[in-house]
């Protein structure tokens, strides 16, 4: 938007003339120490609240926008919020304090979440938005009656967008109950005949199968307990690690967008029991040889780390063999399609009451949860014959179709509601949203008034600055005297 578009009372300014920032009261203090500070006053981060802490360093509605750890380009991510009352502030936020009658709390909470970080955060692993950058940041200025009504405006059509969402979350959330349950009828047998002794996979068989496909011994793990499960008769409980004829992470090897290796797949690319090849990143040594990493048909990816305990143990399935490696924070766990179908340990560990086994075994360390391969392949999975797997499959695939199909419509329902939520904002930043008052006092006039406050402000600080100065510099100079030789000692300034 040029300055040109701005509707008539509007001024552009920037973040820094309308605000005053408040960064050096902020102190970080680690969880270590919180937890000898209990307390009820909200301890602040990023993104939101973090903590709780026995006292405060602000009390008073504040804009907090994030300084580094948030997704600044992502246009659905919060990157401001509002606080009031006590409260203390780590450093990974800055804190605003708007200028009365300049700018409205609301109205700058609303621009900050809507304004296109591009050139301003940056960093190459971590985001950083700098005092600086933010300070530089263009903000329009309508008068500040208008900001008001626009606000007003604005969070009334939210609020229906909110409303409207919230129905379509719902409903999703009903369609994953659906599919949990749906998943925990397949593993107690209701989709499938009864399975006769005589077609009962055997232990040895298993074993016998593995040993033409392993190139080295697999560790053994005691078998983890799932509460509340029972197999079916004559299906065959056993580790998935001793399942698979092979398991291990991925390559630690840095990757770009762009670079001239091989392509590795990341956790971002684990989506929905399969694997979404269109964010690849790539091997930046060439000459690294990744092939022991590519993939086959059957192959399954565990997400072994990530900070949501929901998606830890999120599993891929490899349906075509890929020259594509994997990188370290993925687990392969591989099987033979003679015993089990791939589509098969999906169900089993995306079931409710494995989920839940999964969630137990994930450790939290440094904001991150983590699974290991122990962990995993300690997993019981409970295996029927390959001909009851694919009568079970075929049911599940045939309720999920229905649920899938659904969920595509709520979807493309969340899809619309997140446009309009955008135009709506566009249209409020614009101007486009309530009409101009032409009796309100152009912002351009107010803005000419702060900086010309200001300016008398600093020319006045420089004056009393200089007197002191020049009362320090007229006193007479201390004087050096030598003691000893190669010894000097100087007396003390007389400030």
């Amino acid at each position: 938007m040029s300055e040109k578009e701005l509707p008539p009372g509007w001024a552009w300014s920037t973040l820094g003339e309308v605000v005053e920032v408040l960064d050096h009261k902020r102190v970080p203090v680690s969880a270590k120490v919180r937890a000898t500070r209990s307390g009820n006053v909200p301890y602040y981060g990023a993104a939101g609240q973090v903590g709780w802490i026995d006292e405060a360093l602000f009390s008073e509605e504040l804009v907090l926008l994030g300084e580094d750890g948030i997704q600044f380009f992502s246009s659905q991510a919060q990157k401001a919020y509002l606080i009031h009352g006590p409260a203390w502030v780590n450093n990974h936020a800055h804190v605003l304090r708007p200028l009365p009658n300049v700018v409205s709390t609301r109205y700058l909470l609303h621009y900050l979440n809507i304004f296109n970080y591009e050139g301003y955060a940056n960093g190459t692993t971590r985001l950083k938005l700098t005092k600086a950058s933010m300070l530089s940041m263009p903000v329009p200025i309508p008068p500040y009656a208008e900001q008001e009504r626009i606000v007003d405006a604005l969070e009334d059509r939210l609020s229906c967008i909110e409303y409207g969402l919230s129905a379509t979350s719902t409903s999703g959330s009903k369609l994953r109950q659906f599919t949990d349950s749906v998943y925990h009828q397949a593993l107690l047998g209701i989709f499938n005949s009864p399975v006769a002794t005589e077609n009962a996979v055997s232990m040895g068989r298993v074993r016998a199968v593995n040993a033409l496909l392993r190139k080295k011994k697999i560790k053994a793990y005691n078998l983890a307990e799932i509460q509340g499960y029972s197999p079916p008769e004559n299906w065959l409980m056993i580790g998935m690690g001793e399942l698979s004829y092979g398991c291990g992470y991925g390559t630690s090897t840095r990757c770009d967008y762009g670079a001239s290796g091989s392509p590795v797949l990341r956790i971002p690319n684990v989506q929905g029991g399969v694997l979404d090849l269109d964010d690849l990143k790539f091997a930046v040594d060439s000459a690294i040889d990744l092939s022991g990493y590519f993939l086959s048909a059957g192959d399954a990816l565990f997400v072994r780390t990530n900070g949501s305990k929901k998606l830890i143990g999120r599993v891929g399935i490899v349906e075509s063999r890929l020259l594509h490696a994997f990188a370290s924070y993925l687990v392969r766990y591989r099987f033979s399609t003679e015993l089990v179908e791939p589509k098969w340990i999906q169900i089993v560990t995306q079931s409710p009451l494995w989920r839940a086994k999964i969630e137990q075994y994930a450790a939290s360390s440094a904001g991150q949860f983590n699974l290991n391969i122990q962990s995993l392949s300690s997993l019981p999975i409970p295996l029927p014959p390959i001909s009851t797997q694919r009568e079970i499959l075929a049911k599940v695939e045939e309720y999920c179709s229905i649920s899938d199909q659904m969920q595509a419509e709520i979807d493309q329902v969340q899809a619309r509601a997140e446009s309009l939520r955008s135009s709506i904002q566009r249209q409020a930043f614009a101007g486009w949203l309530v009409p101009q008052d032409p009796t309100h006092e152009p912002a351009s006039v107010l803005l000419e008034r702060i900086r010309a406050e200001r300016a008398a402000q600093s020319k006045l600080k420089l004056g009393r600055t200089s007197k002191k100065f020049s009362a320090a510099t007229s006193r007479p100079a201390p004087s050096v005297t030598s003691e000893s030789a190669g010894t000097f000692i100087q007396e003390e300034l007389g400030l």
